[in-house]
């Protein structure tokens, strides 16, 4: 059975709380088998005999909206999906805390990222592979005005959570160990 993650938008931010029992339940309900979170921000690494990845996400966003009382929005990775995503990173030698992969649920449509890369998101950097958008935050996340509604806006509002490079490299090597197993 393969490993994959479950990155979860919009949890533990805004008083929209799941503990870490909470998530590892609401991915059971799912069908998910022996789920393991990786810090408190909706990342879970788990096995699945589901070959359809869109169902599954499905399941998971109806147990949460079920047992947490709000609307969250899986996205499922491959151990794969998220190797190749670090080896098409454009900013790989910048700090990898300072950077910022946002895991889009669908890929944009060549316009929406027109649309998107003509924002000016200066002194970030930003670029759109796929499904995914990379950032850089030069002076830190914290301090910056990345014009993220413009952005959500140009991209069609596309669900998408963001994991620094660090967290990324983290649920690699959980996936690495289950796949390996």
């Amino acid at each position: 059975m393969p490993a994959i993650v479950s990155l979860l938008t919009a949890v533990n931010v805004g008083g929209r709380q799941i503990q870490k029992d909470s998530l590892i339940a609401i991915h059971k309900s799912a069908g998910c088998l022996a789920p393991q979170t990786l810090l408190t921000s909706g990342n879970v690494v788990f096995e699945t005999r589901q070959t359809n990845l869109v169902k599954l996400a499905a399941a998971i966003e109806t147990e949460v909206e079920k047992q947490a009382g709000f609307q969250s929005f899986a996205i499922l990775r491959t151990q794969a999906e998220l190797e190749a995503t670090l080896a098409t990173n454009p900013f790989p030698n910048e700090d990898a805390a300072k950077n910022l992969i946002s895991f889009l649920k669908s890929e944009p449509s060549p316009q929406q990222i027109a649309a998107a890369l003509a924002i000016d998101v200066a002194p970030e950097r930003m670029e759109i592979r796929g499904r995914e958008m990379f950032l850089y935050f030069p002076n830190g996340q914290g301090r910056s005005k990345f014009p993220t509604s413009k952005i959500t806006k140009a991209l069609g509002a596309i669900p998408a959570t963001g994991r620094n490079r660090n967290t990324v490299e983290k649920l690699i090597a959980m996936l690495a160990v289950r796949n390996a197993g």
